[in-house]
Formats: C-alpha cells, structure tokens, sequence
C-alpha cells in the first residue's frame, strides 16, 4: 500500500507541517482582522477553509487530537460564515485560545509527542456558542449550507457501489461474504488478545472533500490496530474518486462499541456496520467486488487471497514511539508567556513543564518557499553557463590549433634561417666574383624576403582567439554576477514571514498592560536573507515590548497630555543600498534623558560628572542590566532585553541606534545588510596572512609614521582630527611574526556601535567580495574571527569579527592595567 499514512515518513509530515503552520497562521491573522472588521466575509471565508483544509490534513496524517479539534472550532466558523453566529469580544478570544491550543498540539507533533494537556474548558466554551446559535444544532453530520455535492467529471459515468448505501434505502446491514480460506488467513493474521472485524462504512456524497473519507475512516482504524485488508484496495481509494461504501478488515484489542465512536467522523460517514469476523457469512470462491462495480478477478481461491490482503506489514498503534509530558496545574500563562508565544510562532494554552528544555525548532525552519519564476531565471542562467562552457571548450580548441600552427611556423623559420646562413658564404663569393651588391640583395630578398612576415598569420589568428576568450570570459562575469544574485534572491524571503506575528503579540501585551494600542506595519514586502530573519525576530520582540511597556502611556495619561487615548506602534522596513532599514516608532512619552542619566550614575555606570549628549543618554539604555522601570514585572525591570537586542544585531554585522523626543515618541533604527552569505570585505595583510574586515565596521584608515603613535598609560594611541584612537596591533593578537621596526604602518579605524580602535596592519590590499565560510571544530571558539574566505589565487583569509575583537582588545587593557598595580614598584 502507499506509504502517505506512514507516520514515520519524514518527508510527508515535513510537508504537513509546513502547510499546517501556514494555515495557522491565516486563521490567526484573519481572526484579528475580524475584531477590528466583523463584516469582512473575505476573512470570515478565509479562515473556515484554513480550518476544512487544517481539520482534513490533519486527520489524513492521524493526528486524530488536532483534527477532532480543529472539528469543532471549524463548526463554529461555520455558524459565524452562516450568519447563526455574532461575532463578539468573547468569541474572538475563545478563537485565539483555540489557536494557542492548535500551536501547541502542532509544536508537540513537530516534535514526536502528543499534546496531552485538559482542553475540556475550551471545548466546552466552543460547544456553548453553537447550543446559542439559531438553527440546526450542530451534529457534525449536517450539510452547511454553503456547501455543494461534487460533480462528476465530464465524460465519466458515477460508478455505484455493489452493496446498497443509506441514501439508497437506508440499510447498512450488507453482508459481504468470504471464502472459508480467507476468513482463516484473516483470522492468522491477528495477534493474541486481538479480535478481527469486518467493518462496512457508507460515505456522505455531499461532503466537499468526499473523495479522502476512505483514507480517514483507514487512519482512525489504523490507530486502534491493524488494518488487514480492505475493499476496494487501498490503492484505489488513494486515488481521487468517491466510492459510496468500503470494506475493512481490522485486527483490533478494542471493542466495536470504541471502533463505532472513533469512526463517527462528522460530514464523512452517514451509516456503518461493524461485526466480528466469527459472525461474517462464509461463501466458497467468493468474488469480492470493489466499491466502483468490477469484480477483482482472481480465478482461483490462491489469487483471491493473494489480494486481499495489504502490501505492507500492518501497524500497531501500541508500537508508536509518542510520549506524554507532565505540566503544572496554574490556572493561566502569564505575560511573559504571550512573549514567548510570538518568538516560537506558538504559545502554549496551558504553562510549560517544568523542566527546562533546549528550545525547539520547527519541522518547516528548514523549509524554503521560492518564487517559481526565481527557479526558472536560475536555470535560463545556467543555460547560458553551458553555452558559455562550450565557448571556452571552442577557444580552448582554438588556442591549441594556435599553439600547433606557432609550433609549424617555428620549425620552417629555423630551417630558413638555417639556409640562410648556408647561403651567406656563395653570396659572398658572388660579391668578390664582381656581383653587384644591388643584384645580391635582390636575390637574397626574392629568396628570404618572407622572414619579416613570417609570423602574421600566427599574429592574426591568435589574436581572434585572444578577443573570442575575453568577451566568453566578460560573459562568464555577467553569468556568475546574474548567478549569484538569484542564489540571494532565492534565499530572500519577505520580512513579513515575522511582521505578522506582532499584531497578536501587541494586541495581547497591550490588553495586559491595559493599554489602548493599535499597530502599523509598513513595508511588509521588504525582503533580506532567510538566515537573517530567523535571528532577527527576537530583537524586533523586545524593541516593540520596549514601546509597548516604557513608550505608550495608559488611556487616562494620554487624555492628559492632549493625545487621543489609543496609541500608535509603527513598524516598518525599507531598503537602503545592500542594507536593510528597520524602524520602530511610538508616540508615547518618548525617553527621559534625567532620569536615564541618574539611573546610569546610581549603576556607576558613568561618573557623575561626565557630561553626555542626548545621544550618548539614549544609548545607555543598551547597557547590560540597565532599566529604568520602577518595579520588576513579567515585562520589564529586570534589564534584560535592549543589550540582547544590541548584541543579536550586532552579530548581524548591523547596528541599532535610539532617537527620542519627550512628550513625543521613541524611534528604534536597526540597520543590517541582506545577506550574511557574502559581504564587502577590506583585505589587509599582516605579515605573510590575510585578513578581511567587514567594510560596514570600517570608519577610515590612514598610512602612519612609527612618530605619529603616542602612547598614554602604556596604550598606544594615534591622534585622528582630535580625537584619540587606542592602537591595537594584529600581529601581537593573533601572534604573527612581522617587521614592527618599519618606515611607516597602515591603520584601520573600525567602530562597533559606540566603541572604535585602530588596528594597525602591514599591508591595505583593497575592496572584494568575501563569501563567508564558517569554521568548524576547533576553530570555531577563536576569538576575534569570525569565518574564513578564499581568495581568487586559492589563498585562505580569515574574517575579523570587529565587535569581538573590540571586547577582546579591552579586555587585554584590563588586565595589563590589573598586571600593572599588582606587580611592585
């Protein structure tokens, strides 16, 4: 039989997780547009077909918990769809609690167990709104009203089953009947403890999805034990078509009253009949007839029984590898829960176990969904690599031809050279004989004349070979450029994939903080680098939960100052050259440079006698541990979240600054380029190796004399337009041997956020693009590098990670300053 129920097949569930996250979503998402806009049927439409779509995917791969659920939060879906329904604050809640309970059942799935946790409540919540609808009650089995039978396809003729079906006349007893020989295989194949069933199910035709009830009704049986054989084959109801009535044969230690529950799926069966295998009627060389009328034929018992049984090795359910997990007993998550929920893309109904955990990725954070158009530009442009390929195999040809054609022309210019200085001494007899010089020269000419232009045939064919090579290799250029763009754009995805988890995120954070707030999102389109977007989620969370607790004031503050009560978070993203420009803006109470500036002093953070410029203010609130809030909440207090923001960005090779104006607002910039797979890098040599430094961390660089470094408290230092840059030399920190006692030195100024220092280098070789190659094993923990590059000759360059080598450099200070006031004077 087909493996696409095999809960082991990777591939499958990858794609099933994949679709379901994407579903998810959408639910989500248009369940927020509905609280703002309860007439918007386009999102109301939406999100019942996510939820059809989720509830039947989910039921075809046997995650019976997801779809049963799923089920009845899609009954509800339909009665708002119906009109039986008003939309309210309550049901929009419920729903996204549903949601939160669908995420955690899938992130348990993802990773290899079932969601266990009491969703009685929720369920019970749901089932009161449909008891409170008008109209039909909601059994499962109703047909809504928007639904339509599925025609047959032109040119076919519905095919009936040979038994007679509910529709027809309402009796479900029909009795297929077996050989004595198969009735004893079937009875073989069950192991001890387990009873043998024949189980006869009638189909609703009028179910949209009619054509994969045959492979739910196999799931649920497969679930219970082992399915031995069915009619018509498995095959047959794999493929799309609708049979009316099939036939299974089921090895199962459950009793038929269990069977008859699990196999009442709502919309998919109307009647079913389950005996035991003891009380089916036996029949010798009876033929079975598959649900479409043909008759399978076998014309012995053998082949009969040769076919009624699966290609695979059943499945026993006792055998899955699923687990349980315990979970606290609290009442509700907390904020701090909501947070999480939007960096994982899920947020647990229940809290979370109480062990901690690695953090866990998702089944899709592998999977990448590219443009078709993208895929088809990429192979015109391999295409025209091949065509190029045979140009260079054609000029490769040629070049040999030459080679051969320059090998021929010299062995005829040495042989008449060689007979010219043969004919040197008759032509000097000649002369002395009396000859004129004239005449001898004239023969002489006529004889070897061709010496001069000997080689430009040679010249000119060599130099069409040399022209054809430069325009393939100028073509090889414009190729592998084009190539490498679309490998990038291949990996660019739209920052929406994480612009779209903020309006829950907000919404929720705002309701806790008891805050009126409504988020703008612009520039969703934006895209950059998939790696680059995986890490940027966190940083953008805790800059909006920022906005959120310290920017936006509550309701009462806001009437106040003269603002209207709801706030306003803008997110936006825009394209700036090869970076990416983030904002994230608020029109709150902006930032209070006084009480950031006590707050630092109080830390010992700066001296209070420093002066610092609003700028110089703002960026402390990036310091490790610094916060300005008054008591420690689920939120904030603690310290923790802009350093992290500050440092994750950082490791991006971008950075992030803060503007403010209060009484106004706050204004987050994060800057960071589109890819991380290949950057512009300043090559510089340093004794006989290569390094490259991120060009977006270079400042300036400068050709000094040994006389122009100064040095304070035994730091080398170098005077740049009035300001004193500390030196560090790359030679004594990656222990290089070199000439210090030269003419003059090169100096890089690289910066990292607020910080900057000089290395000092041998050599500046100039601008290339690096392709970044990370380090493995042993090399990975080296300070200060961040990766490897190779160079167009083949030669290894290592990549500077400035903001480590910034840290790395202070830290060397510190502790030859501590060296220095412990050792005695």
């Amino acid at each position: 039989m087909s493996d696409y129920l095999d809960p082991n097949n990777e591939e499958l569930l990858k794609d099933y997780f994949v679709e379901a996250e994407m579903q998810v979503d959408l639910l989500e998402q248009n369940i927020l547009v509905l609280e703002n806009d309860q007439s918007n049927q386009d999102s109301i439409d939406e999100i019942f077909r996510a939820a059809h779509t989720l509830k039947g995917a989910s039921a075809t791969v046997q995650m019976s918990e997801l779809s049963e659920f799923t089920h009845i939060v899609e009954d509800v879906l339909d009665d708002i769809r119906a009109g039986k329904l008003s939309i309210n604050e309550t049901i929009i809640d419920t729903l996204l609690d549903s949601i939160d309970i669908i995420k955690a059942m899938l992130s348990e799935r993802s990773h290899g167990s079932v969601y266990e946790e009491d969703i009685s409540s929720t369920e019970e919540t749901l089932r009161g709104f449909l008891k409170g609808s008008t109209g039909a009650s909601k059994s499962g089995k109703g047909k809504p009203a928007s639904r339509k039978p599925k025609k047959a396809s032109a040119g076919k003729t519905e095919k009936k089953s040979p038994g007679k079906t509910a529709d027809e006349d309402g009796d479900t007893n029909t009795r297929v009947k077996l050989s004595e020989y198969d009735l004893l295989e079937l009875q073989e194949n069950a192991d001890e403890g387990e009873t043998v069933y024949q189980v006869i199910i009638n189909f609703n035709p009028d179910n949209p999805m009619n054509t994969v009830g045959g492979i739910q009704v196999f799931a649920a049986l497969k679930a219970e034990g082992k399915v031995l054989s069915t009619r018509p084959q498995f095959e047959a109801l794999y493929e799309d078509n609708f049979y009316p009535q099939v036939v299974y044969y089921v090895a199962s230690k459950a009793d038929a009253s269990r069977l008859e529950k699990i196999l009442q799926i709502p919309d998919v069966t109307t009647t079913m009949e389950i005996r035991p295998l003891s009380e089916v009627d036996s029949e010798p060389n009876i033929q079975l007839q598959d649900a479409a009328g043909e008759s399978d034929s076998p014309a012995s018992t053998e082949e009969e029984t040769d076919n009624i049984y699966s290609s695979e090795e059943p499945y026993d359910a006792e055998d899955s590898d699923l687990y349980d997990q315990d979970s606290d007993d609290e009442e509700e998550a907390d904020i701090q829960e909501v947070i999480d929920s939007a960096k994982a893309g899920m947020k647990d109904s229940e809290p979370a176990p109480k062990e901690i955990q690695e953090p866990r990725k998702t089944a899709s954070s592998s999977i990448l969904r590219v443009e078709s158009k993208r895929i088809d530009d990429l192979l015109n442009l391999v295409s025209e690599t091949v065509i190029n390929k045979a140009t260079f195999n054609q000029v490769s040809n040629q070049f040999t031809e030459n080679l051969s054609d320059l090998q021929q022309v010299q062995t005829q210019y040495r042989q008449l050279i060689k007979e010219l200085f043969d004919s040197l001494p008759e032509y000097l007899e000649e002369i002395q004989n009396g000859k004129g010089i004239k005449d001898v020269k004239r023969d002489m000419l006529e004889q070897f004349g061709q010496l001069t232009s000997f080689f430009d045939g040679f010249h000119g064919s060599i130099k069409t070979s040399i022209a054809k090579f430069r325009n393939t290799a100028q073509n090889l250029g414009r190729i592998t450029s084009e190539l490498q763009e679309g490998v990038m754009r291949i990996r660019m995805v739209p920052i929406s994939q994480i612009f779209s988890r903020f309006p829950r995120l907000v919404r929720d954070l705002s309701r806790s903080l008891d805050k009126k707030v409504k988020l703008e999102i612009e520039g969703e389109d934006t895209e950059l680098d998939k790696s680059v977007i995986e890490d940027l989620l966190d940083p953008l969370i805790h800059c909006v939960r920022n906005s959120l607790d310290h920017g936006i004031e509550t309701a009462e503050e806001r009437k106040k100052s003269g603002k209207p009560p709801e706030g306003k978070i803008h997110l936006k993203a825009s394209n700036e050259g090869n970076m990416i420009l983030i904002e994230i803006f608020d029109d709150g109470r902006g930032i209070d440079v006084n009480k950031v500036k006590k707050k630092a002093i109080d830390r010992g953070i700066i001296h209070p006698n420093k002066a610092l410029t609003d700028i110089e203010a703002y960026n402390l609130i990036f310091e490790p541990g610094f916060s300005t809030a008054k008591s420690i909440t689920n939120i904030s207090g603690r310290g923790v979240g802009l350093d992290v923001v500050k440092k994750q960005i950082e490791k991006l090779n971008g950075n992030v600054s803060v503007w403010s104006a209060q009484g106004k607002g706050s204004r987050f910039t994060i800057k960071i380029p589109l890819t991380l797979a290949i950057i512009q890098g300043l090559l510089v040599r340093v004794g006989k190796e290569l390094y490259a430094i991120p060009i977006t961390a270079v400042l300036d660089s400068h050709r000094i004399k040994p006389e122009e470094i100064r040095k304070i408290d035994n730091y080398e230092v170098f005077n740049v337009r009035e300001d004193v840059v500390s030196l560090m030399r790359l030679n004594r920190i990656f222990n290089i041997p070199t000439d210090e006692d030269k003419e003059h030195f090169f100096v890089v100024i690289v910066g990292s956020g607020d910080k900057k220092m000089g290395l000092i280098v041998d050599q500046l070789i100039g601008e290339e693009d690096v392709v970044i190659k990370p380090l493995r094993d042993h090399y990975t923990n080296a300070p200060g590098i961040a990766g490897a590059n190779i160079t167009g000759d083949g030669t290894v360059s290592l990549i500077i990670d400035v903001s480590q080598l910034l840290e790395l450099g202070q830290k060397m200070e510190m502790e030859a300053r501590q060296r220095r006031e412990v050792s005695p004077r």
